[in-house]
């Protein structure tokens, strides 16, 4: 080997180590941190700023902390207040101000041993502060003035080790397990009595709308049967001297339609068959044609010429059926049968005799199609 690559290979070797004593001489502050310098496990410099510094290398040793808020949970104290037994569940917020004493104090830096610390120097303070308290004024009227409270107490005790205690809040204030069971037992039972004396009320209401709706309906019912039988029984009175008056003017006739109603009545269809005598007085109008009671009272009807119309073959406007003249050379033998048909016949209604007008010679008789 020459002396040349010694040479080099020491000049490396040189650089190596003075490299590695370089980066063993600095290190870097973080903006989230804090940075002490001890010497020997000693502290001799304590750095807040952030950058790039110097330190001895081998000799020196940098310890972080940090600048951030940091969390601190407060096991559940359970106390005696105003009201009774309380169980206040706090937590807060903290952040270290001063790193050397926050280091000294705490076990060379432990987080856990701070945390430890501020716990019951917060739980103690929450004892305090809450037990001359009532459960209402905690829960609802006084709590932001009792949690600024118990923060300035517990920042003034946390001062000795190096942190400012931001914020003291309470998570939970409840009763005890115990006295809540008895709690919501005893309010279940208030509001199952209130809502028995609610629902009692609401039945008593109920039953006198009931018996006022029941009388008024008793009532309503009893004046309209006695007006239904007010008014029935003057129309019965009426009926009969109606009845009375016709009987006084004809009373064949009115025998005659009594007769009539009593057949309408006891001939309807399927109704009890009844077996009589044909000569008894019921059928006294059966088989007599024409007579009302014991006078013989034939029926005449009048005698009217009927003239005949002459009918043309084709009327403008109207449509005769195409049978007609097939059926022309039987109308000699269908003329007798017409007066019977004309009832039969839905196309032509029958006319009074009467009400027939003589024909005009000049105009021919309309004909109904």
């Amino acid at each position: 080997m020459s002396r040349a690559r010694i040479g080099a290979i020491g000049a490396l070797i040189v650089l190596v180590v003075i490299g590695i004593i370089g980066l063993a001489s600095i290190y870097v502050v973080d903006p989230r941190q804090n940075a002490i310098v001890l010497r020997f496990g000693q502290p001799v410099t304590v750095t807040v700023q952030p950058g790039l510094y110097f330190k001895l290398p081998l000799v020196d040793n940098v310890v972080y902390l940090e600048r951030r808020l940091l969390d601190i949970n407060s096991p559940a104290v359970e106390f005696a207040n105003q009201d009774g037994r309380l169980v206040v569940d706090a937590f807060g917020r903290y952040r270290i101000v001063d790193p050397l004493q926050f280091y000294t104090s705490t076990s060379n830096g432990s987080i856990a041993v701070a945390n430890s610390r501020l716990a019951d120097i917060m739980s103690s303070t929450v004892r305090n502060v809450l037990a001359p308290s009532t459960f209402q004024s905690i829960v609802a009227q006084d709590r932001s003035a009792l949690m600024a409270q118990i923060t300035t107490q517990v920042n003034a005790q946390a001062a000795e080790i190096g942190v400012e205690v931001v914020d003291v809040r309470i998570r939970r204030a409840d009763l005890p397990s115990q006295i809540s069971e008895s709690v919501f037992a005893r309010m279940r039972t208030l509001w199952q009595t209130q809502a028995s004396q609610v629902r009692a009320e609401g039945e008593e209401q109920a039953r006198s709308i009931r018996a006022v709706a029941d009388a008024t309906v008793t009532r309503t019912i009893a004046l309209a049967n006695q007006q239904s039988e007010t008014i029935r029984g003057d129309g019965e009175a009426q009926a009969n001297t109606i009845f009375a008056a016709a009987y006084g003017i004809d009373p064949d006739f009115f025998s005659f339609y009594r007769s009539m109603l009593a057949y309408q009545q006891g001939f309807t269809a399927n109704t009890t068959t009844m077996v009589l005598d044909p000569t008894t007085d019921f059928f006294r109008f059966f088989g007599q044609f024409g007579v009302v009671g014991d006078t013989a009272a034939p029926i005449v009807l009048p005698d009217v010429a009927v003239p005949e119309i002459e009918v043309p073959d084709e009327i403008p406007g109207v449509q005769l059926d195409p049978l007609d003249p097939l059926l022309a050379p039987f109308d000699p033998l269908l003329m007798p049968l017409d007066p019977l048909l004309a009832p039969l016949d839905p196309g032509v209604a029958p006319a009074d005799p009467a009400a027939v007008p003589a024909p005009d010679a000049a105009t021919p008789a309309p004909v109904t199609p």
